[in-house]
């Protein structure tokens, strides 16, 4: 079953990347940014602390409604994820080769995830946005083990308190030496932990008049901080600076990560007692928002190749053109290579024992 409110929540945030990553079209076209003042900084990038949280609840809510043993949520995380990022991937390490920018470190962050090689600073990965995955399979990895080690209904209460501790560990740890050690310990993967601690106050919530004023109230609270502090604290956005900094990662945390859980956990709350049947129909910009994520980069590489076509138009329908073909591109992935590829290709691999895991699993 998915909750309408969430798969809404989904591709605002990634319409908010897609907003933020605009800059870098327009500056290969127009070689200059002509986007208004409030849009050239990296504000839009709170979606990727908006997904985090999400992600974090989604987890919990998968495996609570289903019966999935800790390889069958290896097994359905990878599928869900892998395939498509590596498609999206394979033509940008294609590029790297030719251009012979290839190395070891962005080899390695880009197909195993873990910075495993980095010392002093992160390597991007190929992907110039893969670096979110590189937290999401850390947040899955640790989620699998527990799932392994302790029983699966205490999992949701457990992954929290080994966040949260970790990030103030992290804080205490000086900023040099291995830099793993410092990506684990990174206080943004509280924003995993932050949606864990909505989907268990979700869980509990009952269907109410109360819970609705509180969903609501939590919900515009934190959509109104979420979007001041995004501006007032736009340079938290560029996140090579952020996973160099653990004082910027914190700040993150605190001024874009916490409102967002206020925003998610008072939408489901509200959910939970109005039922948002209306929104249905918008689920499906939810279900491609993983592909709109993936395709933005390939924008800056069609905005270069096509630059001499592009620059005779205005800035206002540029943007307006990347936009749509962000999206439809994405929608035409979704269809093509995350319902129908990838499904086939897990068939091959996942025999599911519990189909009601496998629904509500897929509405990730």
């Amino acid at each position: 079953m998915k909750i309408n409110s969430i798969q809404l929540l989904r591709f605002c945030a990634a319409s908010l990347v897609l907003v933020a990553h605009l800059k870098f079209d327009l500056e290969v076209v127009y070689g200059q940014l002509v986007l208004p003042r409030v849009l050239q900084g990296a504000a839009g990038a709170v979606g990727v602390d908006i997904f985090f949280v999400i992600s974090g609840f989604i987890i919990c809510y998968t495996v609570s409604h289903g019966n999935l043993s800790a390889g069958a949520f290896f097994r359905h995380r990878f599928f869900r994820i892998v395939p498509v990022y590596y498609l999206y991937t394979l033509p940008l390490l294609i590029l790297a080769i030719l251009h012979r920018q290839l190395t070891a470190n962005a080899l390695v962050n880009s197909f195993l995830f873990l910075p495993l090689l980095d010392t002093e600073r992160f390597t991007s990965p190929l992907h110039m946005y893969g670096w979110t995955l590189c937290f999401e399979v850390w947040f899955y990895a640790v989620f699998g083990l527990l799932l392994i080690w302790i029983r699966r209904p205490s999992v949701p209460g457990v992954v929290p308190a080994i966040f949260i501790s970790a990030g103030a560990i992290g804080m205490l740890l000086p900023s040099s030496g291995w830099f793993f050690i410092r990506f684990v310990l990174n206080p943004m993967c509280v924003e995993f932990a932050l949606g864990c601690v909505a989907f268990l106050i979700f869980d509990k919530a009952r269907r109410s008049v109360a819970v609705g004023w509180i969903g609501a109230l939590l919900a515009v609270s934190g959509m109104m901080l979420l979007l001041s502090l995004a501006v007032e604290h736009e340079e938290l956005g560029w996140h090579m600076n952020m996973l160099a900094s653990k004082q910027m990662g914190m700040q993150r945390l605190l001024f874009w990560g916490l409102p967002s859980g206020m925003l998610i956990l008072g939408c489901v709350l509200f959910e939970r007692a109005v039922p948002l049947s209306r929104l249905s129909s918008l689920a499906y910009l939810g279900d491609i928002s993983y592909s709109l994520y993936l395709v933005q980069p390939f924008a800056v590489i069609a905005a270069a190749r096509f630059k001499t076509v592009l620059v005779h138009m205005h800035p206002v329908f540029f943007s307006l053109l990347v936009a749509g073909a962000c999206i439809a591109t994405a929608a035409v992935s979704y269809e093509l290579l995350e319902k129908r590829a990838v499904r086939r290709l897990k068939r091959l691999f996942d025999r599911p024992h519990n189909p009601r895991a496998i629904e509500v699993g897929s509405a990730i």
